[in-house]
């Protein structure tokens, strides 16, 4: 029948898009029937030994296991839109071997966080409940047992420039395993104030969290400052150091130059001579970069609706830095502004792509299928993204290069890789400015943070403050 042929056509048009945007039928289509909350709580997704532990629901009734905790956590049972996003309880047991509990006492908000939250993000568990948040600061309240036990092997001393700890002699490992990539050298110990990484989770009072993922914070360093450094300082660092090859180059298109990781990377010009041309998404910001980061007016571009207006300044700024082309440049916002900032590349440039901010949607619904938003601008704009002729790529000597960190924690990767980065960025010789906090949320408004984080408002870093009385509430639930 007509009717049956109309269904099948948009069945195969949802399998279409599905492939084309990067979700599969299974993940744009809702279940048939919501299962039940308890069943969602009581099937918590795997832990990761290495990052986050967690365990089911409890009863603030129930009595808890020795070295267990109770805390509040931002968790969506159904990502897809951030309405969903639920203040709930938890318990989570001690420290395994190589991890220690943090007190979180802030929260950094990253684009990951929107996207997990609207279902949009790959790296995120299919189908499952989650707790966003990839970076956080607090203070260890506990260390696992295997770490204390190794830190009696090992002789440590202050480094040179006091900041740190190093080992001076190591001791026979124990019959528990050698050295993991950890802090034993570090000598944690409860009271310490750290930073961390962490895949997924951050949305807590409280996290258990592996030792290659965390360092001490800054003496001079606030919480919120603590937890505004390690994911943005990462990407700026990876994407310019490792993919840019940023210390050959002369010249930098740096995207979204006001937020987190734009900031870091303006530093970094200034560490290297690199001289950058800086888009942002208002006049305001435009100002801002010139009062806090020194740049020119004309090595500032507020981003044009039009693609056209867009490659017609980056020709401007070219000139007037008096370069023929960028030698690289750092993307996070991709889609229509993709192509332009492409082929203003020099011969040899490299453009690193490492966030995808034009897909973010204007409401609080993401992949939800019967959202008009979905359909109207999201899928539009996925369809629409543009595409490269890899032999043009060969000709034109020039290269893309995709990533993401999270990837460095998806329990394959050797988790000291990410420490040695974290290590990098860290150096004494590597003068960062203390991170800018544009705007903080408390931690139960942390929806409201989001709709303002996405909304491109911010300046700087957008935190959630955890206070005694977050913490306080997730004990007592």
């Amino acid at each position: 029948s007509a009717m049956a042929g109309f269904a099948l056509r948009l069945f195969l048009a949802v399998v279409v898009v599905g492939a084309c945007v990067g979700f599969s039928p299974p993940h744009l289509l809702p279940p048939l029937s919501k299962p039940h909350a308890s069943a969602i709580r009581t099937s918590p997704p795997r832990a990761r030994t290495t990052v986050v532990s967690s365990h089911p629901t409890m009863s603030a009734t129930d009595k808890l296991p020795a070295g267990y905790v109770r805390r509040a956590v931002w968790r969506t049972e159904e990502p897809g839109d951030l309405k969903r996003l639920r203040l709930q309880t938890d318990t989570l047991p001690p420290p395994a071997a190589g991890e220690v509990r943090v007190a979180v006492q802030a929260v950094g908000l990253n684009f990951a966080d929107v996207f997990t939250a609207l279902g949009m993000y790959d790296a995120a568990p299919p189908g499952q409940p989650v707790v966003p948040g990839l970076e956080f600061a607090g203070v260890v309240e506990e260390v696992g047992e295997r770490l204390r036990t190794k830190q009696k092997k090992v002789d440590v001393e202050r480094s040179a420039d006091g900041r740190k700890y190093v080992i001076k002699q190591q001791g026979q490992a124990d019959e528990q395993g050698g050295d993991e990539g950890g802090l034993p050298a570090r000598d944690l110990r409860p009271g310490d104030r750290v930073m961390g990484f962490t895949r997924f989770g951050a949305y807590s009072t409280h996290i258990n969290i592996g030792t290659p993922f965390i360092r001490r914070i800054p003496d001079e360093w606030s919480y919120e400052q603590g937890a505004s450094f390690v994911v943005q300082a990462l990407t700026a660092w990876y994407g310019t150091m490792q993919l840019g090859a940023a210390p050959r180059a002369r010249s930098m298109l740096v995207h979204s130059a006001a937020g987190g990781v734009g900031i870091f990377t303006l530093q970094i010009c200034g560490m290297l001579g690199v001289t950058p041309v800086a888009i942002v998404g208002s006049a305001e910001k435009a100002r801002f970069l010139q009062d806090s980061m020194g740049l020119k007016a004309s090595q500032i571009i507020v981003r044009p609706g039009s693609a056209k207006e867009f490659r017609r300044k980056l020709g401007e700024s070219l000139e007037a830095i008096g370069r023929d082309g960028f030698d690289v440049v750092m993307d996070s916002v991709a889609g229509k502004y993709f192509q332009a900032g492409y082929d203003s590349l020099a011969p040899g440039g490299r453009h690193i792509l490492f966030g995808a901010a034009t897909y973010t949607p204007r409401g609080d619904k993401g992949k939800v299928w019967l959202s008009p938003e979905f359909w109207l601008s999201i899928v539009p704009k996925f369809l629409s993204r543009p595409k490269l002729d890899v032999q043009h790529m060969i000709g034109e000597n020039k290269s893309v290069a995709g990533f993401n960190l999270i990837w460095l924690t998806d329990g394959r990767t050797d988790p000291r890789e990410l420490g040695r980065l974290i290590d990098e960025i860290l150096q004494p010789s590597v003068r960062w400015i203390p991170p800018i906090i544009g705007k903080t949320f408390a931690f139960s408004k942390a929806v409201d943070a989001l709709r303002y984080f996405k909304s491109g408002q911010s300046v700087g870093k957008v935190v959630l403050t955890v206070s005694e009385e977050d913490a306080d509430r997730g004990a007592a639930r």
